[in-house]
């Protein structure tokens, strides 16, 4: 069934048309527009969802095309119960913030899903969780932005790329306009969205290394094993985005370029490019100039 039909479906009836087996409680941290997105699409398979945000948008949340979404929103950790599955879609910047939710919603048997960008984005989490506690990484490839506080606009993908082994994850979405691949190559998948996510940044200087940046990138994951090919350079040479800088947020350059920076230095590898990419990126986004 298309997406489109889905979403008629989703609209008419509040769910989409397949059931699933057996609801889960899922918390969702974040209030943005991919943890808003996941919520809805979750909330509409039939699962017990609960959005864990800074505060409850008027009139509750809305994803277009989808329409408005009734489900609880929590602004205070303390109100937070264990959850089967959490999963954190705040910006990298915004996980020391979490780590209030983190405690109230993660419990011995919960399993953790990170929706980020980045190469290392689990590890980085791992410190604010219990020792032992599952974490699937995932790669989002979604079109979707902010209109107004807790209304998302979803324009177009449906991809969600996560590890071979988290098939159960996938099974959480059966039936939704989300298509979760479990992939064997993951790592070499989450280079290539790393490499998509340097181009990022707008300002002419950071832009005029590029070719110096992404060489680093595919030197750097090739030392730790990951076998990028030549080609990955070219492929991505040209896409440029830059819409967290022009909206005057903070970019997740420490997750993104300095990734790289802490990976090549794991395995000897030199990164001029990115490590002066990375400090221009934390002076653009220092507080000074976000002014």
């Amino acid at each position: 069934m298309s997406i489109s039909a889905l979403v008629r479906l989703f609209t008419a009836h509040g769910r989409f048309p397949r059931g699933i087996v057996r609801p889960v409680k899922v918390a969702i941290i974040g209030g943005g527009a991919i943890g808003t997105v996941f919520a809805a699409v979750l909330h509409g398979a039939g699962h017990d969802v609960v959005l864990c945000a800074r505060r409850s948008p008027a009139g509750g949340p809305r994803v277009d095309p989808l329409g408005p979404v009734r489900l609880p929103v929590l602004t205070d950790p303390a109100e937070a119960r264990p959850a089967d599955w959490v999963m954190v879609a705040t910006k990298a910047y915004d996980v020391p913030g979490a780590a209030g939710w983190l405690g109230a919603l993660v419990g011995p048997h919960t399993r953790v899903a990170v929706l980020r960008n980045g190469i290392d984005h689990a590890a980085r989490l791992r410190p604010w969780l219990p020792s032992g506690t599952r974490v699937v990484p995932a790669l989002i490839h979604l079109a979707v932005q902010t209109l107004s506080p807790g209304h998302v606009d979803w324009s177009f993908g449906d991809t969600v790329r996560v590890p071979a082994d988290a098939t159960d994850f996938a099974a959480l979405f059966a039936g939704t306009p989300l298509r979760i691949v479990p992939s064997a190559d993951f790592e070499q998948a989450a280079w290539r969205k790393l490499l998509l996510n340097l181009m990022v940044p707008s300002d002419p200087v950071i832009r005029a290394l590029a070719p110096a940046l992404l060489a680093e990138a595919v030197t750097t994951a090739r030392a730790a094993g990951i076998p990028l090919p030549d080609e990955a350079i070219t492929e991505t040479i040209a896409y440029a985005d830059g819409a967290s800088t022009h909206h005057g947020r903070p970019t997740e350059h420490e997750l993104i370029v300095g990734a790289v920076v802490r990976t090549a230095a794991q395995h000897g590898v030199d990164v001029p490019a990115a490590r002066t990419v990375l400090a221009l990126m934390r002076g653009m986004n220092s507080p000074l100039s976000l002014r």
